[in-house]
């Protein structure tokens, strides 16, 4: 079962959806199952269209805003014994990835939890590329042996699942990592297929970029965040250090930022106060009147 939410992005639906038209493994094996957060005519049209091509499909409207909540809807309307969450920006790049999914389940049982990585677009921005590289770095940066997947290129087998489901109270910020901590911390391990990579279609400006940063790092929760040493040595590979560096910062400061602003009283805010010497990192609090 293929499970993809999306919000109000149509054409990459589409895309995503015209990836499965080559896969090897019979169609009779397989279902594509979209999720909406809020009603869209184009993709109810587009869902139309890959039945029509013979595709196994399904859409279903949630009515709310969140990517965990329309993967948890997806999951509980899925049927198959692997279960593949592919982002709506995303779109597979081998004909044979959904059967490699089920031939590397099959033949290493020790894994419950697959994921791959991102690959650029043709057409890919900088900012695009090296996001990409940010995502692919801190995937691979950490270390132990079970790994760290990105939620757009994830897979899992539904009998390990349980109760397990997606935090949906996360809108930002790492919203599968608690998802496969908690898989993790029950016994079952993962594996990085770093083969089975999708064609990432990043669309974003840098301002959207570093804010996404912000959020992310504002909303981890402990023991989420792989080693920025790791990260910052991957990077340095793709010529992507000090974008991937100026991300992990502000991920770490925001970070940072929610811990403090959890720690205190309630109605306390923390404030820094800008100046020379010590005075730059005197942290100070006030109470709202």
């Amino acid at each position: 079962s293929v499970v993809i939410p999306t919000h109000l992005r149509s054409a990459s639906v589409e895309a995503a959806l015209r990836s499965f038209d080559s896969q090897d493994l019979e169609r009779s094996r397989f279902e594509l199952i979209v999720v909406s957060n809020l009603e869209d005519q184009n993709v109810q049209r587009i869902m139309a269209e890959a039945g029509s091509r013979g595709l196994d499909v399904k859409h279903i409207v949630v009515g709310q805003i969140g990517v965990n909540r329309a993967r948890n809807a997806g999951l509980e309307l899925a049927k198959g014994d692997v279960i593949f969450f592919l982002d709506d920006d995303c779109r597979l790049s081998r004909p044979d990835h959904l059967s490699q999914l089920v031939l590397r389940f099959r033949a290493e049982t020790g894994f419950s939890i697959r994921g791959g990585l991102y690959r650029d677009s043709t057409d890919a921005t900088s900012t695009a590329r090296s996001y990409n590289a940010v995502v692919n770095a801190w995937v691979r940066g950490h270390d132990r042996e079970t790994k760290m997947m990105v939620g757009g290129n994830l897979a899992v087998l539904r009998s390990a699942l349980g109760t397990t489901r997606f935090d949906e109270a996360i809108v930002y910020g790492g919203s599968e990592v608690g998802f496969q901590l908690e898989l993790a911390r029950r016994g079952y391990r993962s594996k990085l297929d770093a083969d089975l990579a999708v064609i990432h279609d990043f669309r974003a400006s840098v301002f959207t970029v570093f804010r996404k940063a912000w959020r992310q790092g504002y909303e981890r929760k402990p023991g989420t965040g792989a080693s920025l040493a790791a990260v910052a040595v991957e990077l340095a590979k793709t010529r992507r250090l000090a974008f991937g560096l100026c991300y992990g910062g502000i991920s770490r400061v925001a970070s940072l930022s929610a811990e403090l602003e959890r720690s205190l009283p309630f109605g306390d805010r923390p404030r820094i106060l800008a100046g020379d010497g010590d005075a730059a990192n005197e942290l100070r609090t006030r109470r709202p009147r």
